[in-house]
């Protein structure tokens, strides 16, 4: 776990959360903030539509995924 914290807070890309600290009871990790909330309730409470805004976000998240996997 502790390898994996150090790896994701070096990481730098547009598309990812920053991680800036871990919280040990309870294990949390302290990501940038976010205004819009979280992606999950984004799109389950109906605040992203149309069809751009969804293609937009699907590519952003391969962007992310990309970098990840590279």
């Amino acid at each position: 776990f502790q390898a994996e914290v150090s790896m994701m807070a070096r990481l730098e890309h547009p598309n990812i959360l920053k991680l800036h600290g871990i919280m040990v009871a309870p294990l949390r990790l302290i990501v940038e903030y976010c205004p819009g909330g979280d992606l999950f309730h984004a799109l389950k409470d109906g605040r992203i539509t149309g069809f751009a805004m969804k293609k937009r976000i699907a590519t952003d998240v391969a962007r992310g995924m990309l970098f990840l996997h590279s």
